[in-house]
C-alpha cells in the first residue's frame, strides 16, 4: 500500500496556514490453513509500515501521520509532518466442536514509533499508545441456521507513549460480553 498523507488546517490568516503532506506505506500479508476436515482453522496476519496506524482495526486504530506544528517556536512554514511507523499483527484459530458449535481465540499486538518531538505535545502525548496486545476467546452456539449466541472473554493491555499526569504508564482491562445475532 501507498498513500498520500495531508495535512491542512486552512487558516484564514496566510501566515498561520500550515498544509504539507507525506508519503506512507504498508505491506501485509495473511494466511489461513484448514486442518481436520475443515474443523479447525489457523490463521494469522503481519503488517509493517509508515502511515499505516488507521488500517490498523484488529488491536487499535493510530496515527498514520503528526506534525511538529503548535509547538513552540515552530512556524507553519518550518513545520514538518512525519508519519508513524507500526508493526501489528495477529495469530487465531477457529475450532468447530459440532456443525452448530464453534470457538474462536485470538491473539494480536502491535508497536507504534513516533517522532520524537510527539512528546512535548503534553496534553497528548499522555494518551497515545506505544504498544497494545489483546487476547480473545469465545464461543458461539447456532441452534438455528439464523441465530447466533455467543460468550466472550476479552483481555488488553497497552502502554502510553509517556507516562500520564498521575503516574500512569498503560494499563489492561478485561471483559466478558454475550451476544445475540440474528439473521433475517
Amino acid at each position: 500500500m501507498v498513500r498520500n498523507i495531508e495535512i491542512n488546517n486552512e487558516a484564514a490568516v496566510p501566515a498561520q496556514r500550515y498544509d504539507a503532506s507525506t508519503l506512507g506505506y504498508g505491506i501485509g500479508a495473511s494466511g489461513a490453513l484448514n486442518l481436520l476436515d475443515k474443523r479447525l482453522t489457523l490463521f494469522a496476519t503481519a503488517n509493517h509500515g509508515s502511515g499505516i496506524g488507521r488500517y490498523l482495526s484488529t488491536v487499535s486504530t493510530g496515527f498514520g501521520a503528526v506534525t511538529n506544528f503548535g509547538l513552540s517556536g515552530v512556524t507553519a512554514q518550518r513545520a514538518q509532518i512525519d508519519t508513524v511507523t507500526a508493526t501489528a499483527g495477529l495469530v487465531g484459530l477457529q475450532y468447530k466442536f459440532l456443525p452448530n458449535l464453534q470457538s474462536n481465540a485470538i491473539v494480536a499486538a502491535a508497536s507504534l514509533n513516533y517522532p520524537n518531538y510527539v512528546t512535548q505535545f503534553i496534553t497528548t502525548s499522555s494518551v497515545i499508545n506505544r504498544s497494545l496486545w489483546a487476547t480473545s476467546v469465545n464461543l458461539i452456539y447456532s441452534p438455528v441456521p439464523s441465530v447466533d449466541l455467543g460468550v466472550e472473554y476479552q483481555h488488553g493491555s497497552r502502554t502510553l507513549l509517556v507516562t500520564d499526569s498521575n503516574g500512569v504508564v498503560g494499563g489492561t482491562a478485561d471483559r466478558v460480553q454475550g451476544m445475540v445475532l440474528v439473521r433475517f
